[in-house]
């Protein structure tokens, strides 16, 4: 199993990316240039922390839990900052990533 500590870490790194991605939406709909730098700031910390969780487990398991996370926080994102609609279809689709991410964690321990 991940320590609590590295999975922390997996979460904070895919909520940095979606964060990114929320801004350059924001970006381009609205041309607030402060997203689009936000966004520039912000990207090299996630792909930091992306570097150092590859230190810790496989690049496998380490590209599926934080894509996998991604996703899951950019819908909810959509919802509850764009005030976008999500349909049972996606919800489902978001219940089976949460299951995905849990099936891909490692058996054997690592930690931070």
């Amino acid at each position: 199993m991940i320590s609590l500590k590295l999975f922390g870490l997996i979460a904070f790194c895919a909520l940095i990316f979606s964060v990114c991605d929320s801004l350059a939406a924001f970006w381009a709909k609205s041309g607030a240039t402060w997203a689009l730098v936000a966004s520039l700031v912000l990207g090299p910390l996630s792909y930091l922390a992306f570097g150092y969780i590859n230190t810790r487990i496989d690049l496998a398991v380490a590209g599926g839990l934080v894509n996998a996370l991604i996703i899951a926080f950019t819908a909810i994102a959509g919802v509850v900052i764009f005030r976008q609609e999500i349909s049972l279809q996606q919800i489902v689709g978001l219940a089976l990533i949460v299951t995905g991410v849990v099936l891909v964690l490692p058996a054997k321990p690592t930690g931070l």
